[in-house]
């Protein structure tokens, strides 16, 4: 892999912001890190033998304590000798029944226990790996929709927690959890929230409503669909922030308008953008001025036309 590099969070529910990171899980700074580990506290993967390495092998050791390790659990140990991680987690996602091989069931058990378990420790941010896509041998997109579903099921009972950064240096699963599936469930939550105000909007505004929610909808689609290019989604996601921006104007003089509603509609939009852009490269808006995000983490970006060609990786 040529370069690392994060996305930009998304919000599924609640306070936690989830964003995907391409390259080492050690390099992304969170205070709990995650690795998959054997029942008999095997550390074969290689992501399990690089966090071994560099924490040390008494880490081992204090796994092995426990014994044989229920398939679906987490077993906590101390960070070792990483500087600046407080701990580490081991989950188990194979069982010892089906031959060591990754259970999707197990990757959404696994990973609620690793979130709750890190917002009882109070701990703010937690690295996740890609589930069973090594020796687990799960399909990729099983692991992917296994961990989405396994966050977006806790995330409203946090209280500590703050960031989920999803850890792979694999490009292809790193586009999977980032344009497709996280795209997908972000923009149903803004949905669905937007669904749950209408009795606080006007209904005159229902007609431009409609229009947004439309919007939403074909840009979920784009992001579910694999053969769908990536400029589908930008020009679904402008069309989304317009749309947006227009709700907000004409909302002004509302009192109990749902501000808050639509401006997450509109931050959806721009993250889409600039999580597009930053992981496919440059983009020709408008007259075909390029535009490269990937040095720009965290900020939020518009484009100034509509997304006309696309270089770069076709991701």
């Amino acid at each position: 892999m040529a370069e690392e590099f994060g996305a930009a969070g998304y919000n599924l529910g609640g306070r936690v912001l989830v964003q995907a990171w391409c390259g080492e899980i050690l390099k992304t700074g969170a205070a709990v890190m995650v690795t998959s580990i054997g029942s008999r506290a095997s550390f074969r993967g290689a992501l399990a033998r690089s966090i071994l390495e560099a924490a040390g092998p008494e880490i081992q050791t204090e796994v092995r304590r426990q014994g044989l390790i229920p398939s679906g659990s987490v077993v906590i140990t101390h960070a070792g000798a990483l500087t600046g991680v407080r701990y580490l987690f081991h989950a188990v996602v194979t069982s010892i029944a089906s031959g060591y091989r990754a259970d999707p069931e197990l990757i959404v058990a696994a990973t609620r226990r690793c979130i709750l378990l890190a917002d009882l420790l109070q701990q703010p941010s937690i690295a996740l790996p890609a589930f069973g896509t090594g020796l687990g041998r799960v399909r990729k997109e099983e692991a992917v929709e296994g961990i989405i579903s396994g966050l977006s099921s806790v995330f409203p009972s946090c209280t500590s927690l703050d960031r989920v950064i999803f850890a792979t240096t694999d490009e292809e699963v790193f586009g999977l959890f980032n344009l497709r599936v996280l795209v997908v469930q972000a923009l149903l939550h803004r949905e669905q929230e937007l669904k749950r105000a209408l009795p606080e909007l006007p209904p005159a505004l229902y007609g431009l409503i409609g229009e947004l929610l439309q919007q939403m909808e074909h840009a979920r689609a784009a992001g579910a669909n694999a053969a769908t290019g990536s400029a589908t989604l930008l020009q679904k996601a402008e069309a989304m922030i317009s749309l947006g921006q227009e709700l907000q104007q004409r909302l002004a003089g509302e009192s109990r308008a749902p501000f808050n509603t639509v401006q997450w509609i509109i931050n959806t939009g721009n993250t889409i953008i600039q999580n597009v852009n930053q992981y496919s490269g440059p983009v020709a808006i408008g007259g075909g001025d390029a535009v490269d995000l990937r040095d720009s983490q965290g900020a939020v970006v518009k484009p100034a036309g509509e997304v006309r060609q696309r270089f770069g990786n076709q991701g």
